[in-house]
């Protein structure tokens, strides 16, 4: 990884992590909120199973995953073109020099979370085969 990239580990509230105990990784470990972070971030790397992903997509930023090819992709944004599954350092490295010669930010959809007011879909479901009689 180039040496001007500052690394920032935000650890799991229930697994925090004790920078001294791996002094080879020069990384930062923050516990601000991720709201915060991603303010100050350009790329995130995220375990595969975790929702802050999203967090970060839905914020625009660029997301890398890890994910190991013999076990179920349990991302929430498996599926999603915009988003980088790795299942290795090399390929950790290689997306890492993608997104900073790229430079660019995803494109994350609004439409991530199917919001409308209208409530169609809810409204499909609730009303389903209801027979109303008077």
């Amino acid at each position: 990884i180039p040496k001007n990239v500052t690394i920032t580990l935000k650890p799991h509230p229930a697994c925090p992590i004790n920078s001294a105990d791996y002094p080879r990784i020069k990384a930062n470990v923050s516990t601000e909120f991720i709201s915060n972070l991603l303010k100050k971030c350009d790329l995130v790397f995220t375990s595969s199973s975790t929702s802050s992903a999203v967090d970060a997509y839905y914020f625009g930023k660029r997301v890398i995953s890890a994910h190991n090819p013999k076990h179920l992709n349990q991302s929430p944004l498996r599926n999603n073109d915009e988003v980088f599954f790795v299942s290795n350092s090399d390929e950790l490295l290689s997306k890492i020099n993608t997104v900073l010669v790229d430079g660019s930010t995803c494109l994350s959809s609004g439409d991530y979370f199917h919001t409308d007011n209208s409530l169609p879909r809810w409204r499909k479901v609730l009303l389903y085969n209801i027979k109303f009689t008077i």
